[in-house]
């Protein structure tokens, strides 16, 4: 999850770049400069870009539930890639609301005991992902790319500013 924003941070930034006209120009060398002494009238095109990569997940298509998978599996599967070392054939997963493009439930060990927690997918354009799980304080920046609804999430702590703040 976190190499996912990390790969959005970098295209976003070569994006902004590239609207921003900030990639090297080609410029004329200053010899042939002084071998004309009028002026050129030629157009000064931008060489092309480098293109940046991509990541491998955001070239799949948007994850739908399809007659083979429902959302509920394919949130699985964000888990089993989240967390690799959890078997879940081993926990009670359940999700407790799922708007389609949102969803919020709970995992832990079949039969109840100890351990276990809440979780928040959001179905992007790589499809389902994990935005945060866990108990307790949900981090700002964990779920502020995904803009959850407030009436899933009303409030999340921000722990620059160190404070719960109100969505």
């Amino acid at each position: 999850m976190k190499l996912t924003r990390i790969y959005s941070v970098i295209f976003l930034a070569g994006l902004s770049l590239l609207l921003a006209g900030c990639l090297p120009v080609k410029q004329p060398s200053p010899l042939a400069s002084s071998l004309s002494p009028e002026p050129t009238t030629e157009a000064v095109t931008p060489e092309p870009a480098e293109e940046t990569p991509i990541p491998e997940a955001a070239m799949e298509p948007e994850a739908e539930a399809t007659p083979d998978k429902t959302d509920e599996e394919l949130i699985k599967e964000a888990f089993i890639r989240e967390h690799p070392d959890w078997d879940l054939t081993q926990m009670d997963f359940t999700v407790r609301e799922n708007t389609g493009e949102f969803a919020t439930g709970s995992v832990g060990p079949k039969g109840g005991g100890p351990g276990g927690g809440m979780f928040f997918a959001a179905n992007t354009t790589a499809g389902w992902v994990i935005a945060w799980d866990g108990n307790g304080t949900i981090e700002c920046s964990d779920i502020e790319p995904y803009s959850f609804p407030t009436s899933m999430i009303p409030e999340c702590y921000n722990s620059l500013t160190q404070e719960v703040m109100v969505r």
